[in-house]
């Protein structure tokens, strides 16, 4: 009978994945179905059995970076990575008839459906893999009409006292489904995505906060948040209201009642300065918020 082999290391990785759920060595045993001595003994480098690693990865347990020390997450993403690279070179360079090197954003967008059908298709063959699942995933599965690519800009709405940082061309595109699009009612070619800087719209928006702004919509409507350039121009998003014929004002959630008012001509530079309207937003959690 051949020796079991000793690994440390996997055993060290074990004892990380079972810290990260924030498990006791008896609550990870009692998922495993086997002792608190053969966990024990498992952390220490002792191979662990299939039965006890299926059964702690249907707990959260990663354990493909248990046996191989490479996370989960990141083989997806190498995966996805390499297959959607591979076919946006060939993409570009089919519908352009130009080295994928020399393509522009403008040809990228071309071939927008082959990019997320690559990424979609590559995510779901590798899930299928780690399931065992042998059924073939193939382009016919996905409809591209159901995805729509939105672009996102460098520029910074400043919710304090403005800052401009537009630029030409996004920095990249971001995929939405085209059903969850429509019941915004935004269409894809009017949306655009850009960054909140500053936190006088907090609570509604925060510093870093992520926005979709629906720029076929450049009428005020009393109340609603917009992005629009100011007379300085600098690039801002609070809420306006419009009091007709005789001002613009401006208004800020963490202090609503200072308010600010456009008169006259000055009307007239932010109505012109509309970017759009504010139809959703995007945060990350953080200790602080």
């Amino acid at each position: 009978m051949a020796a079991k082999v000793q690994d440390i290391k996997r055993g060290e990785r074990l004892r990380e994945e079972r810290e990260r759920l924030k498990l006791t060595l008896v609550a990870m045993s009692s998922f495993g179905k086997v002792s608190r001595g053969s966990q024990i003994l498992y952390e220490k480098g002792s191979p662990p059995t299939a039965d006890y690693l299926g059964k702690i990865a249907a707990k959260g347990a990663d354990v493909m970076y248990i046996l191989t020390g490479v996370k989960e997450a990141d083989a997806l993403a190498r995966v996805v990575a390499e297959t959607t690279g591979a076919a946006i070179k060939e993409a570009i360079e089919g519908a352009s008839g130009i080295p994928a090197a020399q393509a522009t954003m403008g040809d990228a967008r071309k071939v927008e459906a082959d990019l997320v059908k690559a990424g979609i298709i590559a995510t779901q063959k590798y899930l299928a893999s780690l399931r065992g699942d042998q059924t073939e995933v193939g382009p016919t599965e996905i409809d591209s009409t159901e995805i729509s690519m939105i672009p996102r800009y460098e520029a910074q709405l400043a919710a304090g006292n403005g800052m401009i940082n537009m630029s030409e061309e996004p920095v990249e595109l971001l995929t939405f489904p085209s059903t969850w699009l429509s019941r915004l009612d935004v269409a894809a070619k009017d949306a655009c995505l850009l960054a909140v800087i500053g936190s006088s719209m907090e609570p509604t928006l925060y510093d870093g906060d992520l926005v979709l702004i629906n720029q076929s919509r450049r009428t005020i409507r009393n109340g609603r948040i917009y992005a629009f350039n100011d007379i300085d121009g600098t690039s801002r998003i609070k809420r306006l209201d419009v009091i007709r014929g005789a001002a613009i004002t401006i208004r800020s959630d963490a202090n609503p009642l200072l308010v600010e008012q456009r008169l006259g001509e000055e009307m007239n530079v932010v109505s012109g300065g509309i970017i759009g309207e504010v139809v959703w937003a995007a945060h990350t959690l953080t200790d602080g918020n």
